[in-house]
């Protein structure tokens, strides 16, 4: 791993849109929150079951964690692109195929920082409906984050491989 190259990889416009998406969805997660706090009820849903069924709750201050972790998640995964020579591949990166491998591999970070956010974001909204008595996502949710991360996970091992 210390042999492979580092390179200062240059972003495509799809990288450049996916971060921008991501960055707007992070700044929506704390806005939404913030206007909506002050409508939570003192005890919000801070868990909930396969169903969607809130199955734990906690002060609404709780629903700090939300952006906090959101942006600490966001935060990390940007940091962490710096340095593509230090990630985990399913290959042997050589000067030949190191450019490829790592906008791959950051790629996939940018992907998921996207995908990190929309779920937070969802979650957010989830909790502040819930605990104003509103009807939540339900089971379907639980079902179409597995599907899009296993798409996702899917999609990126193939282009790792090929």
């Amino acid at each position: 791993m210390s042999s492979r190259p580092k390179i200062k990889l240059k972003l495509r416009l799809f990288d450049i849109i996916v971060e921008f998406l991501g960055i707007l969805c992070l700044i929506e997660i704390w806005i939404y929150v913030i206007f909506s706090y002050s409508v939570l009820p003192d005890l919000i849903p801070t868990h909930f079951d396969f169903t969607g069924t809130p199955d734990n709750f906690g002060d609404k201050s709780s629903i700090w964690f939300v952006p906090t972790i959101a942006t600490i998640l966001y935060a990390g995964l940007t940091i962490l692109n710096y340095f593509p020579q230090s990630f985990n591949y399913p290959v042997e990166i050589n000067s030949e195929n190191a450019v490829k491998h790592y906008n791959l591999a950051t790629r996939f970070n940018r992907i998921m920082k996207l995908w990190i956010c929309l779920i937070f974001a969802a979650l957010a909204y989830e909790i502040v409906q819930v605990a104003n008595g509103e009807n939540g996502f339900g089971v379907w949710f639980i079902i179409l984050l597995a599907l899009s991360l296993t798409l996702i996970l899917t999609f990126f091992i193939k282009k790792f491989k090929s």
